[in-house]
């Protein structure tokens, strides 16, 4: 498929390989009931807050990224 034809099907139903964002391996991780218990104290006000109620909510986000920094000097 060409760059054209990749644009074109990216703008139609947001398809294609543009449309990645080069992430190409994570783990998104939320601790179970024995590794809460073994946290420090400080992170279980942090955890009923904001994680507790919401199971999509990752603790923490493990990723392999895919790409190129550039920096001109």
């Amino acid at each position: 498929m060409s760059i054209v034809e990749s644009l074109a099907q990216w703008k139609s139903n947001g398809g294609t390989l543009i449309a990645e964002n080069g992430n190409d391996a994570k783990i998104k991780w939320r601790p179970d009931d024995d590794e809460l218990k073994a946290m420090d104290s400080a992170f279980q006000p942090r955890w009923k807050e904001f994680f507790q109620d919401r199971p999509e909510k990752a603790v923490a986000i493990f990723a392999l990224m895919a790409g190129c920094v550039h920096i001109a000097y």
